[in-house]
């Protein structure tokens, strides 16, 4: 490569200069660079808001823990194979969704039995009235005794009280067979289910465990006769605890001379 040089204490003069090609590369680069700097930088666009006054409140942030206002424990009111489950565990049910099917062939034929029983105990109070209804014509023209009036009369009463019988039978039989469907009794989300298809389920299981006496005082306590039971565990734990000091108390004060009554107490509480 040529270039001019003046070097010093010598006339100017063309010299020949041999250069290495690092420094042109370099040269090229800094050309390169000084030339994209000289370039006008483009605008960046940026959002703006207005400035305004606004009151703010003082929070501050604390750890909680969410407790669900309603908890309901579902609990089968008739014994059987469970048939199906209807959920998933965890999902959101609504009030009046079938949770469970217990298996309701039994509790069908209960009905049909029960239904055939009133038609039976209807027939017989229509007949027994009937033949009332004949003795007293009869008595009228002294055909018959007043004896067996009385007795057409009583069985006619007889075959009514049946009729009633029979049809609280059919009423019962009815309302068990709807229990073979267990329903949400509150909106919410389902817990963990503790019976998979294919098990017995029964209400008594909980008489065995707590005891007759804690059963029966907790159903009085938690709800009135003509409403449904929410049961909880932590309820009837508690009356067998409460049972059991008074039960405690009468033994260590009372001293009753039954000696049978140690072992009737431990039947009630279960133990």
């Amino acid at each position: 490569m040529r270039t001019l040089q003046t070097v010093e204490g010598t006339p100017r003069c063309l010299v020949r200069v041999r250069t290495r090609p690092v420094c042109l590369t370099a040269f090229v680069l800094i050309l390169s660079t000084a030339s994209v700097g000289a370039q006008q930088p483009q605008a960046v666009p940026v959002g703006t808001i207005y400035a305004e006054r606004q009151p703010i409140a003082q929070t501050r942030a604390f750890v909680g823990r969410i407790e669900a206002t309603d908890r309901v424990e579902i609990r089968a009111r008739v014994k059987g194979y469970l048939d199906a489950v209807l959920f998933k565990e965890g999902d959101l049910v609504k009030e009046g969704d079938v949770l469970y099917r217990i298996e309701p062939d039994t509790f069908q034929a209960a009905v049909q039995q029960a239904q055939g029983a009133l038609y039976e105990a209807q027939g017989k109070f229509a007949n027994a009235s009937a033949q009332r209804a004949r003795t007293e014509e009869l008595v009228k023209t002294a055909t018959a005794s007043r004896a067996l009036l009385d007795e057409r009369v009583g069985n006619e009463k007889e075959a009514q009280g049946q009729v009633v019988t029979a049809d609280a039978n059919l009423k019962t039989a009815t309302v068990n067979l709807g229990y073979t469907e267990i329903v949400a009794p509150i909106s919410g989300a389902i817990g963990r289910s503790k019976f998979t298809k294919g098990n017995v389920v029964s209400p008594d299981e909980m008489v065995a465990r707590y005891g007759a006496d804690a059963a029966r005082l907790y159903s009085l306590f938690a709800a009135p006769p003509e409403r449904d039971l929410d049961w909880q565990d932590s309820g009837i734990e508690g009356i067998q605890r409460f049972l059991g000091r008074v039960y405690r108390f009468v033994e260590n004060h009372a001293r009753p001379q039954d000696p049978g009554w140690r072992t009737r107490r431990h039947a009630r509480l279960g133990g």
